[in-house]
């Protein structure tokens, strides 16, 4: 049938005649594979303005047709075929007896279509009423039709608007689920941000608390160190006061006791009494210079320590050397500090005689 309608005749009888063969020789129902090849054949020999071809195919397709079902779709097929070959060699009696047919059976012909060949045939044998009722039946069909698109166009642009609607409502609601989500976010994000402060806040807090608790701690230890300075120098003030004491006092006084025994007394027991004498003001003056040597008010370090280390000698009969700083560097030192380092010195030296 396509060959045929591209005007290409031969190859359409080729495929034709070798379909026909097919059906002549197939298995099963030989007579509706050969009546489903009719409506090919009638429009191929139309084509070919061959009439004995179609009369010889109309022939063996009424035969045909007394043997199918007449429902069966190569029934109608062939049917419709006819008529309009019928149609088209102006046997129009007979056209119409195929149009009424298809018509009374419903067999799923367009009605527009057929109302109109049915007004055709009218008109062509001369009842133009009939051809006009007809006409107006493929006209009223028409409009029908025309009607069913639009309706059936309005309710899929119905479709389409609700379904628009549907989307913009879902959109609506995604936007609000978005916004939704991005107040979340941005108080999630002011929450952090709290808390993040209020963390940097603490720990503030905590470090100045700590630098506080240091302060106070220094400044304890500072008022403990002034504190145990304040009462090494008050110690310091009690051993000059006693130093003083025993060397301006008891020592001139155990002086002016020598002197009279020795002036007054007799090579006896006085003089033995007066060596005893000597040696307790020895001993006196000794620890006076031991509490606080009287030297410090107008010596340097390293000369107190010479001096020191001279007599420990002395009283001692240990060799005891010291050797001063460079260049005299002691004396650049506060008397507090000296008086201190005297005191570290003089009881390691104790120390080690005991």
């Amino acid at each position: 049938t396509i060959k045929a309608e591209l005007n290409k005749l031969d190859d359409a009888e080729k495929s034709n005649r070798k379909a026909w063969n097919i059906a002549c020789h197939g298995e099963g129902n030989e007579d509706l594979w050969k009546i489903r090849c009719l409506p090919g054949m009638l429009r191929l020999f139309e084509r070919k303005e061959q009439p004995d071809s179609i009369d010889h195919y109309l022939k063996l397709g009424n035969k045909l047709l007394q043997r199918v079902p007449s429902n069966s779709i190569a029934a109608i097929g062939f049917i419709q075929s006819r008529a309009a070959t019928e149609t088209n060699r102006k046997n129009y009696a007979r056209a119409l007896k195929d149009f009424h047919w298809l018509r009374n059976r419903k067999t799923g012909t367009e009605p527009k279509t057929l109302f109109t060949q049915m007004a055709r045939c009218y008109d062509a044998l001369g009842n133009p009423k009939l051809a006009y009722t007809y006409m107006d039946s493929a006209r009223m069909w028409t409009d029908t039709l025309a009607q069913h698109n639009l309706t059936q166009q309005m309710a899929e642009f119905n479709v389409k608007y609700h379904t628009q609607e549907k989307e913009l409502e879902i959109a609506h609601l995604q936007q609000e689920q978005l916004e939704h989500q991005a107040f979340l976010l941005k108080a999630s994000i002011a929450v952090a941000l709290l808390s993040g402060l209020a963390l940097i806040t603490l720990l503030t807090l905590r470090h100045k608390k700590r630098i506080a608790e240091k302060k106070i701690e220094l400044l304890k230890q500072e008022n403990e160190l002034n504190s145990a300075r304040r009462y090494i120098e008050g110690l310091e003030e009690e051993c000059k006061y006693f130093a003083k004491e025993l060397h301006d006092g008891i020592a001139n006084d155990l002086l002016g006791l020598q002197m009279k025994i020795e002036t007054s007394a007799s090579k006896g027991n006085e003089q033995e009494l007066a060596s005893l004498v000597s040696k307790l003001r020895n001993n006196v003056r000794n620890i006076s210079h031991e509490l606080m040597p009287p030297e410090f008010e107008h010596l340097s370090l390293d000369q107190i320590l010479d001096r020191y280390a001279a007599k420990l000698t002395e009283n001692t009969g240990i060799e005891v050397s010291y050797h001063p700083t460079e260049n005299n560097a002691s004396r650049h030192l506060p008397n507090e500090t000296a008086y201190e380092l005297y005191r570290i010195v003089q009881e390691l030296t104790m120390n080690i005689v005991k």
